[in-house]
């Protein structure tokens, strides 16, 4: 579901920070490489149990298409995790599971 289609960011680094003050973040290292970082305490103590799968869509969807809004972003995101089969959010939780972890 988040295929890089017509993306021009071809590589995106992931990793793990708990210490962050965010759920998540996305950073643009060059015109086609991008960081996206995801605090995994901060998601689980969260009240809702589907926020570290929300939170990986929308910066997934940040890293892979730049030019959307903020706002987009966000209305994207729960038609995007409401649509995911099981074995897309295993693939998309394992890309994260083997990312360095700061702050455990």
């Amino acid at each position: 579901m988040l295929e890089k289609g017509h993306s021009k960011r071809a590589n995106v680094k992931r990793g793990i920070n708990n210490k962050m003050p965010y759920f998540g973040t996305t950073e643009y290292l060059n015109l086609e490489q991008s960081k996206i970082t995801i605090n995994k305490v901060k998601n689980r103590n969260s009240p809702n149990r589907a926020e570290l799968l929300d939170t990986m869509v929308h910066e997934e969807l940040h890293a892979l298409h730049p030019n959307l809004r903020e706002e987009d972003v966000r209305h994207l995101t729960p038609h995007i995790t409401s649509r995911m089969t099981g074995k897309e959010k295993h693939n998309l939780y394992n890309k994260y599971a083997d990312s360095k972890t700061k702050g455990r």
